[in-house]
């Protein structure tokens, strides 16, 4: 995110917690399980979104959107690969 200010004249990100479902291998069925912690059982989100918006010097507005899990993601792994792509 930080590089795309060279890009743009202007970058707005906005992130925030997710709580996505897996599928139970004996049943099928999907489920929303996700960790508490400490005493007052803070919910651990499953992934967090990423959203950034790029204004460019014309005020045209690129978007760009990802899904990353809440786990420590290798050096080597791009955040394209995380991109959420939009489809019409």
């Amino acid at each position: 995110m930080r590089s795309s200010t060279k890009i743009y004249r202007n970058v707005y990100v906005c992130t925030g917690p997710l709580y996505l479902p897996t599928t139970d291998p004996e049943s099928g069925k999907n489920y929303v399980k996700y960790q508490v912690i400490g005493s007052n059982n803070v919910s651990v989100p499953t992934h967090f979104f990423k959203v950034m918006v790029g204004e460019l010097e014309d005020h045209q507005l690129e978007l760009e959107a990802y899904v990353l899990p809440n786990e420590k993601i290798p050096d080597h792994c791009s955040i394209a690969s995380f991109q959420v792509r939009y489809i019409s």
